[in-house]
């Protein structure tokens, strides 16, 4: 196995968050688009961000990331007019606004970091 770099460790563990997200909000395997509503088998669906820009600050935020369908989250840009008042609704507007002050925080990973979290994702069951 060739070194393990930044972003390949990145990588990983974002795979690893995109399940667990995925596998948290399934029954049966089964997940609702957070958006439209669309029920699909969890290898259909993606973990999309609420909060644009996918910064290191949200990219593993699990309060703003939430399963959505290839529809939603590439092909329509996020749905982020469905998407930002959901969370609202379960975060209140401050919750919201701070979500979006992580996002413009820098955050840098170290790899060790990276590893520790994916093992954690990898573990849920």
């Amino acid at each position: 196995m060739g070194k393990v770099t930044l972003k390949s460790q990145k990588k990983r563990t974002w795979t690893a968050f995109s399940k667990y997200i995925r596998t948290k909000y399934s029954t049966d395997g089964i997940c609702e688009c957070f958006t439209c509503g669309v029920q699909k088998p969890i290898k259909e669906m993606q973990a999309g961000h609420g909060v644009s820009g996918r910064t290191n600050g949200v990219l593993f935020l699990e309060e703003v990331v939430r399963p959505q369908c290839v529809a939603c989250n590439m092909f329509k840009g996020g749905m982020y007019e469905v998407f930002i008042p959901k969370l609202i609704d379960l975060y209140g507007r401050d919750g919201y606004e701070e979500f979006v002050r992580l996002k413009n925080t820098p955050r840098k990973f170290t790899i060790d970091e990276l590893k520790e979290m994916e093992e954690e994702y990898s573990d849920f069951k």
